[in-house]
């Protein structure tokens, strides 16, 4: 696939850089869900109402 030692050098960085985002996000997920206040239906609902909330409000006029 690669050719010169450059070339390989360069993949083999990029395939540690690849195992590292899916190992934190492996990591991650699972810490996240281990702290979590609340049930994920529970949460959806709250982050749903709050983005809702954002959304209705009108910036200040100076």
């Amino acid at each position: 696939m690669f050719g010169s030692k450059k070339e390989k050098k360069l993949g083999k960085k990029l395939n540690n850089v690849m195992m590292g985002v899916v190992i934190g996000g492996a990591i991650g997920s699972v810490v996240g869900m281990s702290v979590a206040p609340e049930k994920g239906k529970t949460t959806r609902k709250k982050l749903g109402t709050f983005i809702k909330k954002l959304w209705q409000k009108k910036p200040k006029a100076r």
